[in-house]
């Protein structure tokens, strides 16, 4: 087992604002995402990675691009989103700090229910 400490992570302070502690591993990256009230982030899309965002305090308002139409919705505590690969934003236009995690995968495109449902044992 390893524990990694929050001080064990990269921390970097974005340009617009936004708190990250990046955690990089070799097949995958976990991010945890500070976003002060006021901070809108920068238009985006990953053309390999997978995000998975889950919010874990707060709430924030996801904005995308599907089928050339502008969508939003807005994300509360304990809401996961899977980003795909659409053109993203986040914004934060509450009067609250909004936390999530970002989970950043590489995926191959089989599935591995079977395994993730299965591995599982006991003494």
């Amino acid at each position: 087992m390893q524990i990694i400490r929050k001080g064990g992570a990269l921390h970097h302070q974005k340009e617009l604002g936004t708190i990250v502690d990046y955690h990089i591993f070799d097949e995958y990256e976990i991010n945890v995402n500070e976003v002060p009230p006021g901070v809108e982030q920068d238009w985006h899309y990953h053309r390999v990675k997978e995000e998975v965002i889950l919010i874990t305090s707060g709430k924030i308002r996801a904005e995308w691009k599907e089928d050339g139409e502008a969508r939003e919705a807005e994300m509360h505590e304990g809401d996961l989103v899977r980003v795909e690969n659409a053109m993203h934003r986040f914004v934060n236009d509450s009067k609250a700090v909004c936390i999530y995690v970002c989970f950043k995968l590489v995926l191959s495109g089989e599935s591995k229910r079977d395994i993730l449902a299965g591995d599982k044992y006991s003494r």
